[in-house]
């Protein structure tokens, strides 16, 4: 039983949006990207794109990871728009991860080490691969975006454990 408590020590942290926050109306603002690694777990149809803001100072590392289920036909990507404007895509992967904690299959699609190059608000899109190509109906794709390096859990977040575990076993078989 205490290693199963020890599992979300070393993980980030879950964020689930089942309301449909990330959205074009509502965009999920990370607040500190530096400080706390996130996971979100989201569901994005065709002609939609989820949009999370951060700030970040210039020099600041920001891992950002875009993984779906493994065996999920429809893919999905991402890419970052910059203060200044212009945008920098996620780099194509394609990648086995088993997630521990959760103990799910996931492929890694998409990833980016990026360096701030200016202090200021950063926008991540994530988008069915598919919404580049066609607007018409198709099918929703489940995602997870990984933001952050900095793993950290308090006491209060051992206890929520069981209950990340069964919302990730939810998103799964939505």
């Amino acid at each position: 039983m205490v290693l199963a408590c020890a599992a979300p020590a070393a993980a980030h942290a879950p964020v689930f949006l089942w309301d449909g926050a990330g959205g074009d109306r509502r965009p999920v603002l990370i607040p500190d990207v530096m400080e706390r690694s996130r996971a979100f777990y989201g569901l994005v149809g065709q002609g939609e794109v989820h949009r999370f803001r951060f700030v970040a100072d210039a020099g600041d590392q920001v891992p950002v990871d875009l993984l779906v289920p493994a065996g999920q036909a429809a893919a999905a990507g991402a890419y970052v728009r910059l203060p200044g404007g212009g945008e920098v895509p996620l780099e194509p992967v394609q990648e086995a991860v088993f997630q521990g904690f959760t103990q799910m299959r996931l492929v890694r699609v998409a990833r980016l080490r990026l360096t701030a190059p200016e202090t200021g608000l950063y926008e991540i899109h994530v988008y069915p691969a598919e919404t580049l190509a066609s607007t018409g109906p198709g099918p929703r794709v489940k995602y997870l975006l990984a933001v952050g390096e900095r793993e950290g859990f308090g006491l209060l977040d051992v206890f929520k454990g069981p209950l990340w575990w069964l919302e990730a076993r939810l998103w799964l078989w939505r």
